[in-house]
């Protein structure tokens, strides 16, 4: 939690007179049917109300906190913090690079379950997303060669197709390769409908990944809903 209040901290300074520095609020309110991250699921199987929150300012940085609800099992909710800055690649593309840290309001082992994570990203015409993650020291299976924490790094790409009156077909795809962890890397995907109408967002997919975990996913529909403000 100390990283995570010291990332929340900078992000509210970052944030401080959004009036005066051309910032403006975003945020969202939602609930997913499986709280899914490449290809692994995170709430059990279940159901996960997530709240996200932040501030964007004319100069490309971006502060956000956010909550996930989660079963008893892995805790009663994750909270994330995020610091990052986008900019233009000519007329149509877009860079944004970013610091995120993740926590798990819980008790005894789940605590183990806080880490950092470093993102890479590249956009083209809203169509296209490229992202790249490392997390140094993400926590792993504790029976992964007697360690609890290793390197992840995650390559995934996007692709996301109008097709009129607010719906549209997205396609995912993305590997995920452990260091320093005696854990296989894995690949998972998506394929799927969204609809946007106003501030509300609808998406239905069919995501799978091939990961040997007991929480990975596959083949299963999902279902999320988002209200954005």
């Amino acid at each position: 939690m100390k990283r995570l209040r010291w990332l929340l901290l900078a992000g509210g300074l970052a944030g401080a007179g959004p009036a005066a520095a051309g910032w403006a609020w975003q945020g969202s309110v939602g609930w997913l049917s499986d709280k899914v991250v490449y290809g692994i699921s995170q709430s059990n199987g279940q159901g996960s109300a997530v709240v996200d929150l932040g501030l964007r300012g004319d100069t490309g940085w971006v502060a956000s906190a956010g909550l996930a609800t989660l079963p008893a099992a892995r805790g009663r909710a994750e909270l994330s913090a995020s610091l990052g800055r986008g900019g233009a690649i000519g007329e149509l593309g877009a860079w944004q690079a970013s610091v995120t840290a993740y926590d798990t309001l819980a008790e005894g082992p789940q605590r183990r379950a806080a880490y950092q994570q470093l993102g890479l990203g590249y956009a083209w015409n809203e169509r296209l997303q490229i992202s790249l993650w490392l997390a140094p020291r993400q926590p792993g299976p504790a029976a992964a060669g007697g360690r609890t924490r290793g390197r992840v790094a995650v390559a995934e790409a996007g692709w996301q197709q109008p097709l009129g009156r607010g719906l549209g077909l997205t396609l995912g795809l993305g590997q995920v390769d452990y260091q320093g962890l005696a854990v296989a890397p894995y690949r998972f995907g998506s394929l799927g409908l969204s609809y946007s109408h106003g501030p509300l967002q609808v998406f239905a997919s069919w995501v799978s990944s091939n990961s040997g975990a007991p929480a990975a996913v596959g083949p299963r529909a999902l279902v999320s809903v988002l209200l954005n403000f």
